[in-house]
C-alpha cells in the first residue's frame, strides 16, 4: 500500500479509537500472529504469555511504535515502589475514614481461593458494560466519519436522518442499562473514595501496592533469567468470531483524511507528491484492554509521594508528555482480513507511429529451462545458443504502517438497491448484554490447569496461578451482530487481501501519564 493509504488509515484509526486521554501508536514493523498465538491464557502457553507481556509493557514514545530500547513499565513501577529515591507524606486516616475505606475496598474486590484479591461481581458487571460501551462508541465514530465525508448525497442524508440518531439512541440506552444494571455510579464513586482515602494513609496504601507487585508472588522468570510480569487482554474472547467489527474507509474518506492529516506527517510520507487510485480499504477489528494484575495506575496520579531528587520526573504532564514513563499501553487494536481495492486504469490508446521496415532474420527459439532438470553447478544459461525465458508471478504487498503480504483477490462487493446499500453498520444494542462471569471451567483449555511449557526456569504452580488471575480479571464480550459494508466502488477494481488466518496489531492505545510525581504541598513531608 502506498503512503496515501497508510496516512488515511492511521488518521481514521486515530479518530475511531483515540480519545481525549489517549493516543494511538502504530507499529512500523509487522506484528503478525495467529489466533492460537494470542490464545495464550486459554492455552496456558507461558512462552506466548512472555512475548505478549514484553511487548505491551514497552514504554511508548509517540505515534510511531518503535521503542529503541528494552525499557519496561514494570521497571519504572518497581523502581518507584522500591523506595530507594521515594519519599512518602505523613498522614493517617481517622477511624471513620478507615471504616469507609474498608467498605469500598470490600465492595470493589473479594478474596479468591488462594487469597489473592479478585474483582467483585459488581466490578465485573461494570467492566462488561464498559467494554460494550467502547464497542458501540467505536462503531459510532467509524460510521460518523464515513457519513460525514461521503460525497454521495443519499448516504449523507441517510447518516444524518437515520443512522446517526439510531446509533446515538443505542448509546443512550446502553448508558442507562450501565447505570441500572452495571453499578456504574456505585463502582466509580467507590473507586474515587478508595483513591482519596488511600492518600490519607500513604504508607498503608504503598504497602498494598507493593504486595501486589511482589516478584515472589506475581512475577515469572524463564530459564534464561528473564523476569516478567504477566499481562493479558480483556475481553477474553476478543478474537472469537462474534467479537469483530467491520472498519471501512471509502475513497472519499481517503481524500478527506489526507487533507486533514498533519502537514509534518504528510511531508514525511511524501503524500502530497502522490495520487491515489484507492477505492476502499476495509478490515475487521477488535479492541481489548490490557490486563495487569500487578499494577495500580493510581500510583501515577497519587500526590502523597515524591522523588528525593526533585529534578526527576516520570512524566512532565505536557502534550505530548516526556520523562521516564510518559505513557503506557492501556489497550490494543487487533485487525484481520485487511482488504484494499484500487481502480483498474484502462490501457492507454496506441499512438500511431511511422512504419519501420525490419529486415527478416532467423528467429531464435524460446526455450523454457527448468533448473531442476540439470545437475547443480553447471551454468546452462551461459550458452549463447539458448535463451532462457523466466516466468515470474507478481507479489503484491500491503503496507498498512507495516508490510503485509497480500493474498488471493476477493470478489467485488455486490451492489443492491438503495435501501440495502444504505444499511451502514447498524448494531442492535439489545444484543449487547452482559453475560455471566467467567469461570475457569468455561474456557477451552488444551491442557487444563497445566502450562504447556516444560520450562524448568518457571514453576508450573506459579504459572498456573498467574493464568488464573488473568482469567479472573478478564470479561467476556457478547456476540456482536455482523454489519454490512459501505460500497462506492466501480465495477473495475483490483483487490488485495491479507491471509485469512493472520491477525495483526493495528495500533496500541496509549494512556499518557499525568504530571508525576506531583506532590501536594499541603501534606506533611
Amino acid at each position: 500500500m502506498d503512503a496515501i493509504a497508510q496516512l488515511a488509515l492511521t488518521q481514521k484509526a486515530q479518530s475511531v479509537f483515540g480519545g481525549d486521554n489517549t493516543f494511538l501508536s502504530f507499529p512500523l514493523t509487522p506484528l503478525q500472529y495467529t489466533q492460537d498465538d494470542l490464545s495464550f491464557v486459554q492455552n496456558f502457553n507461558v512462552s506466548r504469555l512472555k512475548e505478549f507481556s514484553l511487548l505491551v509493557n514497552l514504554i511508548p514514545a509517540g505515534q510511531a511504535w518503535q521503542p529503541v530500547e528494552a525499557h519496561y513499565l514494570w521497571d519504572v513501577y518497581g523502581d518507584v515502589l522500591g523506595g530507594h529515591d521515594t519519599e512518602l507524606a505523613q498522614s493517617t486516616r481517622t477511624a471513620q475514614e478507615e471504616a469507609q475505606y474498608q467498605r469500598v475496598v470490600q465492595f470493589l474486590s473479594v478474596a479468591g481461593a488462594d487469597g489473592w484479591p479478585e474483582q467483585s461481581p459488581a466490578v465485573k458487571a461494570y467492566n462488561q458494560f464498559r467494554d460494550q460501551w467502547f464497542v458501540l462508541q467505536e462503531h459510532y465514530n467509524s460510521a460518523k466519519m464515513t457519513g460525514e465525508t461521503t460525497t454521495d448525497l443519499a448516504l449523507k442524508e441517510h447518516w444524518i436522518r437515520i443512522e446517526e440518531p439510531r446509533l446515538r439512541q443505542q448509546l443512550r440506552d446502553l448508558e442507562n442499562r450501565w447505570l441500572n444494571e452495571g453499578f456504574k455510579q456505585e463502582v466509580e464513586q467507590s473507586q474515587e473514595i478508595r483513591s482519596r482515602l488511600g492518600a490519607k494513609n500513604p504508607h498503608r496504601t504503598w504497602g498494598e501496592w507493593n504486595s501486589k507487585f511482589d516478584p515472589n508472588i506475581n512475577a515469572l522468570t524463564d530459564v534464561d533469567g528473564v523476569e516478567f510480569y504477566p499481562s493479558s487482554f480483556s475481553p477474553m474472547n476478543a478474537l472469537a468470531s462474534g467479537s469483530w467489527q467491520t472498519f471501512n474507509l471509502t475513497r472519499d474518506e481517503v481524500d478527506a483524511m489526507v487533507k486533514t492529516a498533519p502537514a509534518e506527517l504528510r511531508s514525511r510520507l511524501a503524500a502530497d507528491l502522490q495520487t491515489s487510485d484507492i477505492e476502499s480499504i476495509s478490515l475487521e477489528f477488535s479492541s481489548a484492554a490490557i490486563v495487569r494484575t500487578w499494577l495500580d495506575s493510581d500510583l501515577f496520579k497519587a500526590r502523597f509521594w515524591r522523588f528525593m531528587d526533585r529534578s526527576r520526573q516520570l512524566s512532565n504532564g505536557n502534550t505530548p508528555p516526556a520523562g521516564q514513563c510518559p505513557a503506557y499501553v492501556s489497550a490494543v487494536v487487533f485487525a484481520r482480513n485487511i482488504t484494499v481495492k484500487r481502480r483498474v486504469q484502462p490501457p492507454a490508446p496506441a499512438t500511431p507511429t511511422t512504419p519501420v521496415v525490419i529486415r527478416p532474420r532467423r528467429p531464435s527459439p524460446d526455450i523454457f529451462i527448468d533448473p531442476t532438470d540439470f545437475p547443480k553447478g553447471k551454468r546452462y544459461w551461459d550458452r549463447p545458443s539458448v535463451m532462457m525465458k523466466i516466468v515470474a508471478s507478481p507479489v503484491t504487498s500491503l503496507d498498512l504502517a507495516y508490510p503485509i503480504l497480500a493474498q488471493t483477490a476477493q470478489p467485488n462487493l455486490a451492489s443492491g438497491n438503495l435501501s440495502q446499500s444504505l444499511k451502514v453498520n447498524s448494531l442492535n444494542a439489545a444484543q449487547l448484554r452482559p453475560i455471566r462471569t467467567i469461570e475457569p471451567t468455561d474456557l477451552p483449555l488444551k491442557q487444563p490447569l497445566q502450562p504447556v511449557d516444560r520450562n524448568p526456569g518457571i514453576s508450573q504452580a506459579a504459572a498456573s496461578k498467574a493464568f488464573s488471575r488473568l482469567q479472573q480479571e478478564a470479561v467476556m464480550r457478547p456476540t456482536l451482530p455482523q454489519a454490512s459494508k459501505v460500497s462506492q466502488e466501480p465495477s473495475q477494481t483490483k483487490t488485495t487481501s491479507t491471509a485469512a488466518d493472520q491477525i495483526y496489531i493495528l495500533a496500541f492505545i496509549c494512556k499518557p501519564v499525568p504530571l508525576s510525581p506531583n506532590p501536594d504541598p499541603a501534606l506533611q513531608w
